[in-house]
């Protein structure tokens, strides 16, 4: 593809898709391709090894630039698909493109590229501060994705433009970077969760639906909860899993962050998704894989379905009541005898009913991931944790049975702005076509890519039936657990404490036990003020006979975990 040097050069003339690049057209063909269709600025040249990169004619590139930077600054809130909003260094920068992935209980995170004719824009500045991605749906409306700025990079400048990339994550994020050890006694998982939110304000932000409540409120609270060497994000992440507890974000102005953290116990109340709340067809619409619509679409989507145990087992022992607790619950869909049997701990359940209510969230966490739905469109509003109904869905023409709803779990998104001509053509030249995003940004399939580059935004995406309970998954294609309880592979010590967690004794003597002969103890990573109660070990014990001898009060003992719980 060779242009006439008196032709007029067309950049339509000299686009190589991203098919064609996957069937194998390199960078460098690409280039040479591109430069000589550009006649009119380049010249080929030769050597013994063939074709080499195009050497550069005399070039006004002063007013190519000049061109650029006026088009950039013409280029209005009211002509952008997608634009930047944040104050300070993020003001001058024009959206070239982004991606993101998002999932239920999951932390997500906004890679996006940006312009600006500022190379020296403070990278420290950024870090930290709240920035969100606009986009403009279809219908001239506004929808927003915030977060904070978790990562700056300048990736290049010349000729007076300069790309960079910020990524933007949501508070929980801060979580990550926060480790504790410490022990929470007799509160329930949400109260223990909002201690922990607490010490990030005024970034965090979050709401609890009453299914959420209801849920907890189904079983006693916890009497002892420890956060041993785990992030805070970690240990928040392993109890809402436990309880079935699942969470999602969602915009808020008002909220330090610019979003809420939104925590749920029944996935089928979730809020539905604007566009498909607005849709006059009664949902989003659907329409095959070819079509280029003006409004946003669900382009494909099918069911998957994969092998699952055929039944959850719990056990666990009371020394209390000297007595086991154990529940079998089967998994929806069960066809053979594959048992999934997991004996839990000491004491985890206070009766067999509680047993049963937590096999059967673990048989509902199976059950979600057996039972998926996977598709793609273009639906710009879409968001993990947002239900939507399907209008003109391919199974209606053949009468098969059609959920009356979905659950977004998890979404892909890939979008590239609408930016004038002579930016993109600016950026190309001096910074180069930025072809390495696909291949950083790996979790975003390249034919997402491809479509974003024609339509201007494209998403793949995992849904669930509305009516199917939605759980967090608690183990991953191997069977290793998703969010692990911390062990301790020996003894600790710990010294023995008074009523009041005092190490001298009292007026009351130098012994403190309860009822049932356990000593209070304090460990030496435990914060001011916490102490537990543990059984101690004695020599020789039985029924009627034996030999006791319990520490004192400021004593030092050695602790052994049961199974390095």
């Amino acid at each position: 593809m060779v242009s006439h040097p008196n032709e007029r050069w067309h950049p339509e003339a000299c686009r190589i898709s991203r098919a064609e690049e996957c069937a194998g057209v390199d960078r460098l063909t690409r280039r040479i391709a591109i430069f000589s269709a550009r006649s009119a600025y380049w010249t080929t040249v030769s050597s013994s090894h063939g074709l080499v990169r195009p050497r550069r004619r005399n070039v006004d590139t002063s007013r190519m630039f000049a061109s650029a930077t006026a088009a950039l600054a013409a280029f209005t809130d009211a002509t952008r698909l997608y634009a930047l909003e944040g104050d300070g260094p993020f003001t001058p920068m024009q959206v070239e493109r982004w991606s993101g992935t998002e999932a239920l209980s999951s932390c997500y995170a906004w890679t996006v590229d940006a312009l600006s004719t500022d190379a020296d824009l403070s990278l420290d500045a950024m870090l930290g501060q709240r920035c969100a991605l606009r986009t403009t749906q279809a219908d001239g409306t506004r929808t927003r994705r915030s977060g904070l700025v978790r990562e700056a990079q300048l990736l290049g400048a010349d000729g007076g433009l300069a790309r960079y990339r910020l990524v933007l994550v949501p508070w929980l994020w801060l979580l990550s970077q926060g480790r504790h050890s410490r022990v929470f006694q007799d509160k329930s998982v949400l109260d223990i969760a909002e201690a922990v939110f607490a010490d990030y304000a005024p970034h965090a932000a979050w709401s609890i639906s009453p299914d959420a409540r209801a849920l907890v409120g189904q079983v006693r609270p916890r009497s002892y909860a420890v956060q041993y060497r785990e992030t805070d994000q970690a240990f928040i992440e392993r109890l809402f899993a436990e309880e079935g507890l699942g969470f999602s974000f969602s915009e808020d102005e008002a909220a330090g962050a610019g979003h809420t953290l939104h925590i749920f116990g029944d996935a089928s109340q979730l809020p539905e998704d604007v566009s498909s709340a607005a849709d006059p067809l009664g949902g989003l619409r659907f329409h095959r894989a070819a079509a280029v619509e003006a409004s946003d679409s669900i382009q494909a989507i099918g069911p998957t379905r994969a092998l699952a145990p055929d039944a959850v087992t719990l056990l666990s022992y009371d020394y209390k009541a000297l007595a086991g607790s154990a529940a079998s619950v089967a998994v929806d869909g069960a066809q053979g005898q594959r048992e999934a049997y997991d004996p839990v701990g000491m004491y985890a359940f206070a009766d067999s009913r509680e047993a049963q209510h937590y096999a059967q969230l673990a048989a509902q966490a199976h059950e979600a991931q057996q039972q998926r739905w996977e598709g793609r469109g273009t639906v710009r509003s879409a968001r993990a944790g947002t239900r939507f109904r399907l209008a003109q869905a391919p199974w209606e023409a053949v009468g098969a049975p059609m959920p009356d709803g979905f659950v977004w779990t998890t979404l892909h998104h890939a979008g590239i702005n609408n930016l004038p001509e002579a930016v993109q053509h600016a950026a190309q030249e001096q910074l180069g076509d930025g072809d390495d995003y696909a291949d950083i940004h790996h979790a975003v399939p390249p034919a997402l890519w491809q479509q974003a580059d024609a339509v201007g935004y494209a998403q793949h995406f995992e849904a669930v039936a509305r009516a199917l309970p939605w759980r967090p998954a608690l183990e991953d294609d191997h069977g290793l657990r998703l969010n692990p309880r911390p062990t301790v592979p020996g003894v600790q010590t710990a010294i023995v404490v008074g009523p009041e967690g005092e190490t001298s004794p009292g007026a009351s003597g130098p012994l403190h036990t309860d009822g049932l002969g356990r000593l209070k103890v304090k460990f030496h990573w435990m914060e001011q003020g916490a102490s537990c109660w543990l059984r101690s070990v004695q020599r020789y014990a039985g029924n009627g006979h034996g030999a006791q001898f319990l520490p004192r009060i400021g004593q030092e003992v050695l602790v052994n975990f049961m199974g390095g719980d």
